[in-house]
């Protein structure tokens, strides 16, 4: 018995050498690795969202992108040869372009939008007969477009109107206001819309001075069809409105007191109002001595304000940039006076700190130029960019977004 286990045992060993030797003499194949997943290209959009988009205020068939390095390139928009667009407006995000499409100087076809990561615009509304499209407006959600048509034909106070909001890749409109449901208000600009559907205005009034009421102010229209009046009772005529990135606030212009068609004085100037939208709490900002506040915009951190100020007396006109923060203690120092801005026409911040802005052409400029100040408090002066050649049937060049 024990004879037996022995040779079993010493058979098995027999037979593991000569696998082990087996195996030795083998090559050796390294196990195959599983295939990784083929990624997808994406697309390059046609506009780089990394620079700064400028459009013609006319009816053109380019957009233009510019740089600090002073390069510009053109893009043409995805339209037939007689077609031209107007209107032209970014979304937040740069991934689209929305614009008006004419196919002459006075037919709209409609409102175009365009995905540019892909070849071809998509038409997504068409004007109801008898009606033009008079405002095109990209929520802050980079897929909301909101516009208003008017009834042709008819002057503002005579006209019917109606803001409407859909989907910037298509859908059905949805109408949010007309004159039948407000009469009272002309139409309006829109400026801001919040997460919950509330859509930010400003608008004009049928105003009579007997009512009491404002003649131009900002409005909420809230998803229920409620108006809310958002300016202070006391100011009749607000310039415009400015709605910050974050929605929390907005703000405005206003000459405190000034009631329409009464004269303000030499020494009256604008100033801002900002609006804590969930309180109606407001903030005054006063512009520096002998200033106004000629216009505002928000700074990408929302909590700062960029106001373009003007010399409220003098032959030059001359204007500057101020960054305030509202509430502050101390207010920053205006950023060195320029003659030219008096011809500015657009402007959109730049990074955190800086403005892009172009101006009118002066008699005898040949070419279009953006002006880039990165740095405001750094007292620098403006680099400026040339467009190209200066062609009246364009208009001048708006700025329509500037790297996020």
């Amino acid at each position: 018995m024990y004879h037996c286990r022995m040779t079993t045992l010493r058979r098995c060993l027999l037979l593991a050498g000569t696998l082990a030797v087996l195996a030795c003499s083998m090559p050796f194949v390294a196990p195959r690795a599983t295939p990784s997943p083929t990624l997808t290209p994406t697309p390059t959009p046609a506009l780089d969202p990394g620079r700064i988009w400028l459009s013609p205020d006319g009816l053109a068939d380019v957009v233009m992108t510019a740089g600090a390095d002073g390069a510009t390139v053109s893009v043409h928009l995805p339209l037939n040869n007689a077609q031209r667009a107007s209107l032209t407006a970014a979304s937040p995000d740069g991934r689209y372009l929305a614009y008006l499409v004419w196919d002459d100087a006075n037919t709209q076809h409609g409102v175009a939008t365009w995905l540019l990561s892909e070849p071809n615009a998509r038409l997504i509304y068409q004007p109801l007969r008898g009606y033009r499209v008079v405002e095109l407006w990209i929520a802050s959600d980079s897929a909301t477009l909101l516009f208003v048509e008017q009834e042709q034909g008819k002057l503002p106070d005579k006209a019917d109107w109606r803001l409407e909001a859909m989907p910037l890749s298509g859908g059905t409109p949805t109408l949010l206001a007309n004159a039948q449901a407000v009469p009272d208000l002309l139409p309006p600009h829109p400026f801001g819309r919040l997460p919950d559907g509330s859509v930010l205005f400003n608008a004009n009034t049928r105003y009579d001075a007997a009512s009491g009421k404002p003649l131009q102010a900002d409005f909420m229209l809230r998803p229920d069809g409620t108006l809310n009046l958002i300016t202070q009772n006391g100011d009749r005529v607000v310039g415009d409105g400015a709605l910050s990135p974050d929605g929390a606030r907005f703000a405005y212009t206003v000459v405190p007191g000034a009631l329409p068609g009464q004269p303000t004085g030499a020494s009256a100037g604008n100033v801002a109002r900002v609006v804590i939208l969930t309180s109606g709490a407001a903030t005054t900002l006063n512009p520096p001595s002998d200033m106004t506040i000629d216009s505002l915009t928000w700074m990408p951190d929302s909590a700062r304000l960029l106001l373009d100020l003007v010399a409220l007396q003098g032959d030059s006109k001359q204007q500057s940039w101020q960054v305030v923060t509202p509430g502050a203690d101390s207010q920053p120092i205006p950023s060195q006076a320029d003659p030219a801005r008096a011809r500015l026409f657009t402007y959109l911040p730049l990074g955190q700190d800086g403005v892009a802005y172009t101006l009118f052409p002066a008699a005898g400029e040949s070419e279009w130029q953006l002006f880039l100040m990165p740095d405001l408090s750094s007292g620098s002066a403006p680099k400026p960019i040339s467009l190209g050649k200066i062609d009246p049937a364009l208009g001048a060049p708006r700025v329509i977004r500037t790297p996020q």
